[in-house]
């Protein structure tokens, strides 16, 4: 994979830790863009602590330090350089935007990343497929993180500038794949799932303007917001044996089904504390239930901001998107150019609706035009009442009750326990 988030699971210099200057900082701040890295030690809790039998990859996404690869619980290569860029050149420059300074191996190259990761999933494939044990990959592709830095070959090839060349780039590594599972005689018989966790980046609404590309389509939103933009995804299956080509289906689904999914697949059962919001999607995938099993989903914006899901009705407890702060124009959402440049932390809420709450028929209005809250008191009720006793049971699935996790109440719902208290 691309990224295991493996940046607090570094090895610090324990004293950092443990100096009453630096106890109780910010992690990154006493991970000093990672100049206080002790590269001897082992990295701890990574993919191959919980169950993985390797990992290739960057410790974070491929614009945060340390930049250098991991193989397993080690570095490949000790970072001996400094990424060093200045806010102004990240500000003029899409190749250089969202890049955090930091230390890095002197030989490594950003733009080329997606090319490294070609090449040693190729290996994997073709290692594996030599066995007679079946195989999981998972791969978590740099591509269309920032910074835009799709490799020189594709530059140019798409019409909408260095992002649609990125995005030709990820199509074309989906290609590498296909073709070393052909080549080496078992795509026929290999599940393949390409999605994403999250809608577009807001700086991506500059490309309607610019190039009359909506990377969300009309939908509402963007990365982080509880708007259909940043959570209704791309979500395509392949799987040439069992899987009819051209089929499509409406069901509701959610990442966190893949858990459910896969245990179906190979005939496990899940613990009664594992996989409490995830359902099986197989049926689904093969055709045997357009429908699917989940009626129902939870939602969490950028901000901690709750949503929620059942069936064709979506009621959001907050006003605004939920993430960022947004200028209207032709009932359309857009950020605002100084937003986009300057946005840290948490903006102020969207005065978009007038309500605290919004409701919204997504069979008719898909793209959330209309709040029909203060017209249906009668289904903000259910759909509260149906949200809050998924709430108190600490799951979505059957079962038995299980604690939420980290904690047991928010602040943003407090409004809701007094209303509906459960159990």
């Amino acid at each position: 994979g691309a990224e295991w988030n493996m940046v607090e699971r570094i090895p610090v210099d324990s004293l950092l830790l443990n100096n009453p200057k630096t106890r109780g900082l910010e992690y990154r701040r006493v991970f000093d863009y990672g100049r206080n890295i002790d590269w001897e030690d082992p990295i701890i809790a990574g993919p191959t602590d919980v169950g993985f039998d390797y990992y290739f990859g960057l410790i974070n996404s491929h614009n945060s330090p340390p930049y250098t690869y991991v193989e397993n619980k080690t570095v490949r290569k000790i970072p001996s350089g400094m990424m060093n860029i200045s806010q102004k050149e990240k500000a003029g420059d899409i190749t250089k935007r969202g890049i955090t300074p930091g230390v890095m191996d002197p030989d490594h190259e950003i733009n080329s990343v997606m090319n490294t990761h070609d090449s040693m999933m190729v290996d994997y494939i073709h290692k594996q497929s030599k066995t007679d044990q079946p195989f999981f990959l998972y791969y978590a592709s740099p591509a269309v993180h920032l910074p835009i830095t799709p490799d020189s070959s594709y530059i140019g090839k798409s019409q909408i500038g260095l992002y649609g060349d990125f995005v030709i780039n990820l199509d074309a590594t989906v290609g590498v794949i296909m073709d070393a599972l052909k080549t080496n005689g078992v795509l026929d018989n290999t599940l393949i799932i390409f999605t994403s966790d999250n809608g577009p980046v807001p700086h991506f609404h500059s490309l309607k303007s610019e190039f009359d590309h909506y990377s969300a389509y009309y939908l509402k939103g963007c990365k982080m917001d509880n708007w259909e933009g940043g959570n209704r995804v791309p979500f395509i299956v392949s799987w040439p044996e069992r899987i009819e080509k051209g089929s499509t289906s409406n069901a509701l689904l959610c990442l966190t089904d893949l858990m459910a999914t896969f245990a179906d697949l190979v005939g496990f059962r899940l613990p009664e504390n594992a996989g409490e919001d995830s359902y099986s999607a197989l049926k689904v995938f093969l055709g045997t239930d357009n429908k699917g099993i989940r009626d129902e989903l939870v939602m969490h914006s950028g901000r901690g901001e709750f949503a929620f899901r059942f069936r064709n009705w979506k009621i959001l407890f907050h006003p605004g998107s939920g993430g960022k702060n947004y200028q209207l124009r032709d009932n359309r959402c857009y950020l605002d150019k100084t937003e986009i440049l300057s946005w840290k932390g948490t903006p102020p809420m969207n005065p978009y609706n007038d309500s605290d709450i919004q409701l919204y028929n997504l069979d008719a209005d898909p793209y959330e035009s209309h709040n029909l809250a203060k017209d249906h008191a009668e289904i903000v009720d259910s759909l509260s009442e149906k949200f809050m006793h998924i709430v108190h049971r600490g799951r979505s699935t059957k079962g038995p009750i299980q604690l939420n996790d980290p904690h047991p109440q928010w602040h943003q719902l407090e409004w809701l326990f007094e209303l509906y208290p459960g159990p």
